[in-house]
């Protein structure tokens, strides 16, 4: 589920521990000369990040590996990553300083070029006309991740499979999106935010888009009558959604889905008709662990975009707006309600007209009845029609783990529904709506009857770091 929370309570568990000045002597003395930039970025790495990269933390990367990253890819942890709880206290100016004393390189803009390219100069039309068996994250609007009726794959042929080409992701080094595969085109993000129009049968590229972060979900290919490719929809991690070109890559449009600064999408997008569906998330939980830290404003929400100019059409919030309930130990403001983000990708049901998300725990006290549940929202107008919670009074934040003063009165459990609905249908015939949780728990819920749970079996022990993740 939330990698965040599963990194990075580990990360600040040892970071806040271990007082950083015992490292403050140790500086990468190989990187000369000790300009202005290069002493401010030696400070607030001894500052904010020496006490778990010089070896406190087996899982965070040592100097000798940082020093081989590019400097982007620094910053934009700081700014939007695993780091950004770090990353809070210093300017923009300051980051570039801090990867600099890193890599002793400077950030220059510029577009990452792939080397393994097809003859497709200027972003070409490629006059593709085959559409994809599996779209989206689920594979299919009720999101049962299920391929029907395959055929190429059996028990018998499977250990025959041999490797046809591999392609290297520039300035990435992981890539959590989904491929959407036609038999023309591969079509997949990475960790830079690049997409690429991947060849199906050599696997070189024939065009890139460079989004503005990293794109996490599944991307969604839109098709016009005829089957062909058309539009190609995602977000990124900054709460953005991008429409381009399926064709040659070139952007159609782009629109901001939060004007939250902690907003981001980690949920695939999916398309029906002439709207674009997003779920929101955010990673407030865990600049809420700093003390000073005014917490907590954010508010899960899910967006419907006009899918021909990305214009909002409707937005529907999974909490109250939040409000100044009081102040915590030291003075700082704090707010709610607020949380219950949508980590996950949305599920359709045309059959009801209906689309349903899962949520996540709230971030501040008062914990509402919406976290910790599903929900069933109108595709038409954004109206909730129904909503089950199976874990009520959980509000909980990164403070939480040091029991610091941002953290709310429930104090979790933490107990997220952090992968996708499916919409299944039994042997009977009846439709259920299955969820799996963190807490090791799945429930089938009955569509047709408001939600009402049917049954529940546990899987695991389930906890803030197990259970059922994406």
């Amino acid at each position: 589920m939330n990698l965040y929370k599963r990194h990075t309570a580990k990360f600040l568990r040892l970071c806040l521990i271990i007082p950083s000045y015992l490292y403050a002597a140790s500086t990468l003395a190989d990187i000369k000369p000790a300009s202005e930039q290069h002493t401010n970025g030696q400070n607030n790495f001894n500052t904010f990040c020496a006490s778990c990269h010089l070896g406190a933390m087996p899982e965070a990367p040592i100097l000798e590996a940082l020093k081989l990253y590019p400097p982007e890819r620094i910053v934009t942890a700081l700014e939007s990553g695993v780091m950004s709880t770090q990353g809070l206290p210093l300017s923009r100016k300051e980051k570039h300083n801090l990867a600099f004393y890193l890599t002793g390189k400077k950030i220059v803009k510029k577009k990452i070029q792939t080397n393994f390219a097809c003859a497709n100069p200027n972003n070409t039309q490629l006059n593709l006309n085959k559409s994809a068996t599996w779209n989206g994250f689920g594979g299919q609007e009720s999101s049962i991740r299920y391929q029907a009726g395959e055929q190429h794959l059996t028990p018998e042929n499977i250990n025959k499979l041999k490797l046809k080409w591999s392609f290297a992701f520039p300035e990435a080094t992981r890539v959590r999106a989904q491929p959407i595969v036609t038999p023309e085109i591969t079509y997949i993000a990475s960790q830079a935010g690049i997409i690429y129009a991947l060849d199906t049968e050599t696997g070189c590229a024939h065009w890139q888009f460079e989004a503005d972060s990293e794109v996490r979900g599944s991307l969604f290919l839109q098709h016009d009558k005829t089957g062909t490719p058309t539009s190609l929809y995602f977000g990124d991690f900054k709460a953005n959604i991008y429409a381009i070109n399926a064709q040659t890559g070139v952007l159609q449009w782009q629109s901001q889905v939060s004007d939250h600064p902690m907003a981001t999408i980690t949920g695939s997008v999916i398309a029906d008709g002439d709207k674009l569906y997003v779920p929101v998330s955010s990673t407030e939980i865990i600049a809420a662990a700093r003390t000073n830290y005014e917490c907590c404003t954010f508010r899960g929400a899910f967006v419907a975009l006009d899918r021909k100019n990305g214009k909002k059409i409707w937005t529907t919030y999974t909490t109250e707006e939040p409000k100044i309930t009081g102040k915590n130990s030291d003075g700082v403001d704090q707010y709610g309600p607020s949380g219950a983000p949508i980590w996950s990708s949305p599920t359709i049901d045309k059959k009801r007209d209906l689309i349903y998300v899962a949520t996540g725990q709230n971030y501040s006290s008062p914990a509402t009845g919406t976290s910790d549940a599903a929900i069933a929202i109108d595709m038409k107008n954004g109206e909730i029609k129904w909503v089950t919670q199976v874990t009520k009074g959980d509000a909980w934040n990164g403070a939480c783990i040091y029991k610091r003063p941002n953290c709310p009165k429930e104090d979790g459990p933490d107990f997220d529904i952090g992968a996708s609905p499916m919409l299944v249908t039994d042997k009977e015939g009846v439709d259920r709506l299955i969820i799996g949780q963190k807490s090791g728990m799945v429930y089938a819920l009955n569509p047709d009857n408001n939600g009402k749970i049917l049954w529940q079996k546990r899987l695991g022990s389930g906890g803030t770091m197990g259970g059922v993740h994406w």
